[in-house]
């Protein structure tokens, strides 16, 4: 079945409750400002000692702006960075809890 086309900004709410579900116990969420560094990422999310840098794309042929693929690389090389869209959200969710050491 196809899915319904979102508009990014519902797609990342959508996904944040997805992955605050994903986890023992909801996280907390940061916005990113790009206004102050161009292509920073749009979202940190924090969550038992951990953090995950995420670039959030309404469908997986969205180009990234400038900057954003060096952010993903270094912030991914720190910790866990990644683009999201709806066509991996699932892998980035395993992907996740995977980095933050979280069981089954």
């Amino acid at each position: 079945m196809a899915r319904k086309t979102q508009l990014e900004s519902e797609f990342e709410a959508d996904f944040m409750e997805r992955l605050d579900a994903a986890m023992p116990e909801p996280g907390f969420w940061i916005k990113g400002n790009s206004a102050m560094r161009q292509g920073m990422l749009d979202r940190m999310y924090l969550n038992g000692g951990h953090w995950a840098a995420l670039e959030f794309k309404k469908d997986e042929k969205a180009p990234p702006r400038p900057n954003q693929p060096h952010y993903v690389e270094k912030l991914g090389e720190m910790s866990y960075a990644s683009f999201v869209y709806p066509e991996n959200a699932d892998e980035v969710i395993s992907g996740i809890r995977e980095a933050f050491g979280v069981e089954g």
